[in-house]
């Protein structure tokens, strides 16, 4: 019987669901620029937002009903990118049930096992510890890999191994590309790049105006006008972090 879950990691695992939720909204972000008007590949967008679903589920599952919300933001994921691969979709919700029982019942890791989780389970990862010449999906791979042993399961590095430190935003590792930056008005916040700097900035402040504003949201010419002021404020370097 797995002992019980004390509120600090209670906390813990809450941070790691939001942190997946938002590296799902920068992934959406990165597929939906890079696909232009051609829009996003449906394909591409399942089995990479299936990593994303992957996480959401597992903390949710964790969590109960603390964790309801990252359980529906999986499922509104697997139903719109999904629904012509049910077998990842089944895949899915099958691993995430059990990453969630090793959580739940994990044993005792000797330096040997640590070696070889390292070696084996995050190979492409660790030895080259590099994104370069890697599709968008494998650097998803990679990352999701990672999070499964440092983040949820806490498996410690190796003796020697470099601590790697993790975006404020997205919750992802850095590395030889992946250089954190820190937050140039408050010194503390890291960022991965300048997509999660804007994503977090958005998130805390409210998109585009002040909440007197938004009750005309529904309207369009309104809206547009408001992303029109926040791309002149992001032209003259006042919305840079």
């Amino acid at each position: 019987m797995p002992a019980a879950m004390t509120a600090t990691e209670r906390a813990r695992l809450f941070k790691l669901g939001q942190g997946a939720k938002n590296l799902y909204y920068k992934h959406w972000f990165s597929l939906a620029e890079s696909a232009g008007s051609d829009g996003i590949d449906m394909d591409l967008a399942a089995r990479m937002f299936s990593h994303d679903a992957n996480k959401l589920l597992i903390v949710g599952e964790l969590l109960g009903k603390d964790g309801k919300e990252f359980v529906t933001g999986a499922q509104g994921i697997m139903a719109q990118y999904m629904m012509f691969r049910p077998d990842l979709a089944k895949l899915c919700r099958e691993t995430a049930a059990d990453k969630a029982e090793c959580y739940r019942n994990p044993r005792g890791f000797t330096p040997a096992e640590i070696a070889y989780a390292y070696e084996h389970m995050t190979k492409r990862s660790r030895i080259s510890n590099s994104t370069a010449n890697k599709s968008l999906h494998e650097v998803a791979i990679d990352d999701h890999t990672i999070w499964l042993h440092d983040d949820l399961m806490g498996i410690p590095p190796p003796a020697g191994e470099e601590k790697k430190q993790s975006c404020t935003y997205c919750g992802l590792k850095s590395n030889k590309e992946r250089v954190m930056m820190a937050c140039g008005r408050c010194n503390a916040a890291l960022y991965c790049d300048r997509l999660c700097q804007k994503l977090d900035w958005k998130c805390k402040r409210g998109p585009f105006c002040d909440k007197a504003c938004k009750e005309n949201h529904s309207k369009k010419e309104h809206k547009a006008i408001c992303a029109q002021k926040a791309n002149e404020k992001k032209e003259a370097g006042t919305e840079s972090v």
